[in-house]
């Protein structure tokens, strides 16, 4: 990048650091943001599967409630169980969406929103009485202050 003839040691020396240190700053940031995108995919790998999953219990209840609607007995016992599967796996899925909007990246590119005007400053009245102004301290006794 320079050409060490015209550079003296010391500095040649120091921008070679400075090289190395930007090299390591690189290396070091590409391989944060690759973990950084390993990690959402797995995330939303995982939130497809319990999206699946919360698909496949609301088919489940929908089956048992229908099957609950004959009247067996056993067939209400399914239908219990497969409530209770359905509200488990809902939840699981609320905590998934929850998590899933700490990873959001909101877009910065929006512009943002002017802040409101101040209200105008009260109108200065000409006519304004300053007690100070009138005082003329003719009441003072100076002399017996001390």
């Amino acid at each position: 990048m320079y050409d060490q003839s015209e550079v003296p040691p010391h500095f040649a020396r120091s921008l070679a650091a400075m090289e190395e240190v930007r090299a390591q700053y690189s290396a070091d940031h590409e391989r944060a943001i690759a973990d950084d995108e390993a990690r959402q995919a797995a995330f939303a790998k995982l939130l497809e599967e319990h999206r699946a999953q919360d698909a496949q219990s609301q088919a489940d209840r929908e089956a048992a409630i229908a099957a609950a609607a004959e009247g067996t007995e056993e067939d209400r016992a399914a239908s219990e169980q497969a409530e209770r599967t359905a509200q488990r796996v809902a939840k699981q899925v609320a905590e998934d969406d929850a998590a899933a909007a700490m990873f959001r990246v909101e877009d910065d590119t929006e512009p943002v929103a002017p802040a409101p005007a101040a209200p105008p400053p009260p109108p200065a009245s000409a006519a304004r009485h300053r007690a100070w102004e009138d005082d003329d301290f003719s009441a003072t006794n100076w002399i017996d202050a001390e």
